[in-house]
């Protein structure tokens, strides 16, 4: 039905509709002047007496290049941008049974959060209600959640039932997406207030209560009476002198003396004594000691006589060298000889694997060999996110920023093979040329495919 064609470096679909089709005039005039965010812009031609409708596919990728793969939050966000335009084209004049729900030409962000339909203005190219539940059931089918498998079994019994329609999945789904539970940031430390001096003193603000606040906190004069008359009989009457004649007296007739918490403080710690050093010393009480043993060391390393310890350790050192394997280097970009052996190899195998050698990489460090899986039909390329995450079916490391998390894909076109390029941020090229995303091109062996941003470039040839 729809053909792509390339024009300026844009990927565009072209529809050529019959004589016989009844237009929709309201619905072209809407699209031309003021086009919902939810559709592809549409032109108009006229070809020969016929009528050709283009439409520009930008603003993302394909639905159908999407990762199917997803965690429930990110799904429930995609479904829900995919059934809104069903609810909002009433109140822009238009028919939800003209989008064209075909993955190909339904265009998504990268994240899930925008989706453009393809809008038909003519009755000749409308849906069924039971289509529109069709293609959502096997879209849903497709998908793979990570952390709830189980849940789009019970989407497709929901939708199953015949009084099901897509306006009441869209309010169970809205009402999931509210009941996902939201992981709480963690919370800086406040500061304290700053205290006033008052306050730090336990006293109360008010002038009126600081006097008993002060009176609390003093302490009563039976208290003063009772610790007086519990003091040691040679305490001094007076504050801060010692009792000289009573500390005397208690010595002479054996009264314990109350040691004071002073002199416990000023007790020294007993130090563990030094083990005294065997042996002849130096002269001048062995100040000459380590010059003695410096010329011992250079006299025996002069007549060739080693230490016991040393040569046990020199003994062990040899013994482990000899008995560790030989080094293994990694295998050189220009060995003629392995790249035959890879060529041969690949010769004798299916098109469900793709090898791609490192040609070029400035600014980088890129593994040599790539090997793409192609056994479920297609294999994206990428790379990594900040926190190590994988994006794509192969992922470079994630310091390499000027790689998109989804850059190309590649696929099966029977016994070839095609690329296209995922909206990338620095784009793809092939063989020196710049690949228009959401287009697919024939890639064939010997050919480069190039990747580069300011000085960072990296380039694989096909094997």
């Amino acid at each position: 039905m729809f053909t792509d064609v390339t024009v300026a470096n844009k990927s565009y679909t072209k529809l050529v509709l019959s004589e016989k089709s009844e237009m929709d005039t309201i619905a072209i005039q809407v699209i031309r002047q003021d086009c919902p965010d939810f559709l592809l812009h549409m032109r108009t031609m006229e070809i020969d007496g016929e009528l050709e409708l283009r439409y520009e596919l930008s603003g993302g990728l394909r639905l159908s290049y999407l990762q199917h793969s997803m965690y429930k939050k990110d799904f429930l966000e995609l479904l829900i941008h995919m059934l809104l335009p069903f609810k909002n084209c009433s109140d822009w004049f238009l028919d939800y049974h003209n989008f064209v729900l075909d993955e190909n030409y339904i265009m998504s962000d990268k994240a899930g959060q925008s989706i453009k339909y393809i809008y038909i203005p003519s009755m000749d190219y409308a849906m069924t209600d039971e289509e529109i539940k069709k293609f959502f059931i096997n879209f849903i089918l497709k998908i793979d959640i990570k952390d709830d498998s189980g849940y789009m079994v019970n989407l497709i019994r929901m939708l199953n039932q015949p009084e099901y329609t897509l306006l009441l999945l869209l309010e169970y789904l809205q009402q999931e997406s509210k009941s996902q539970v939201t992981v709480p940031q963690p919370q800086r430390p406040q500061p304290e207030p700053k205290r006033s001096f008052s306050e730090n003193l336990g006293l109360v603000a008010e002038p009126s209560n600081i006097l008993e606040s002060v009176k609390k906190r003093m302490p009563s004069p039976s208290v003063e009476k009772e610790k007086v008359e519990a003091a040691p009989s040679y305490a001094s009457t007076e504050f801060g002198k010692s009792n000289e004649e009573g500390r005397l007296m208690s010595s002479l007739f054996g009264e314990e003396e109350v040691p004071s918490k002073a002199k416990e403080g000023k007790k020294k710690k007993e130090k563990p004594e030094k083990p005294q050093k065997t042996g002849k010393g130096g002269g001048f009480f062995g100040l000459f000691k380590g010059k003695e043993e410096k010329k011992a060391r250079v006299d025996n390393f002069v007549q060739g006589i080693v230490p016991e310890r040393e040569e046990k350790g020199r003994e062990e050192r040899e013994a482990a060298y000899n008995n560790s394997p030989s080094p293994s280097y990694p295998m050189s970009r220009d060995d003629d000889e392995t790249v035959a052996m890879i060529q041969e190899a690949v010769s004798n195998e299916s098109n469900d694997e793709l090898h791609l050698r490192l040609e070029k990489c400035v600014g980088c460090k890129c593994p040599d060999f790539i090997e793409i899986d192609l056994r479920q039909g297609f294999a994206t390329v990428g790379r990594r996110n900040k926190n190590g995450e994988p994006q794509a079916d192969y992922n470079f490391e994630s310091a390499l920023s000027f790689i998109s998390r989804r850059q190309f894909r590649v696929e099966k076109s029977g016994t070839a093979y095609r690329i296209v390029d995922l909206d990338s941020a620095n784009g793809t090229s092939v063989n020196g040329q710049r690949l228009v995303p959401n287009t697919p091109y024939n890639l064939e062996r010997n050919d480069t495919i190039t990747i580069a941003f300011s000085r960072s470039i990296v380039e694989y040839r096909v094997c």
